[in-house]
């Protein structure tokens, strides 16, 4: 688990992982899963923001975040905002499709899991974690 609290529109680089996984002293190994904390969870439930605000204003990851993410060969990554990529990425900006933070990870069999909430609670901490999908 990293904490990396960003502002609104605040960049996750792959500078800011590599200084996030330095300062919580957790090793990452290939085969695990990341979760990183922006603080952006409280925005759901605590202190709820609109969907077009969560939307368009969250922090989220840029290009070179997304391969280390790749480099790390982990299998999964979960964060606490709308979208992992930046806002500034998405589409409807760029006019590229697909949305390029998420075919990098995916490519590399890297799932995606978003819009988590509580990650304050167990940031920069090993832990285990179970995901089910019910149809």
């Amino acid at each position: 688990m990293l904490n990396i609290p960003k502002d609104e529109l605040g960049e996750i680089t792959a500078k800011d992982l590599e200084e996030a996984l330095e300062k919580s002293k957790l090793k990452i190994y290939p085969g695990e899963m990341v979760l990183i904390n922006t603080n952006w969870g409280k925005y759901y439930i605590e202190e709820p923001k609109d969907s077009l605000y969560l939307a368009e204003k969250h922090p989220g990851l840029l290009i070179d975040a997304a391969e280390w993410l790749v480099n790390k060969k982990i299998k999964l990554v979960g964060i606490d905002v709308f979208s992992i990529r930046h806002p500034k990425l998405a589409p409807k900006i760029t006019g590229i499709k697909p949305e390029r933070v998420h075919t990098i990870l995916l490519s590399n069999n890297i799932l995606i899991v978003e819009q988590l909430v509580n990650l304050d609670k167990i940031a920069n901490k090993k832990l285990k974690l179970a995901l089910f999908h019910y149809h």
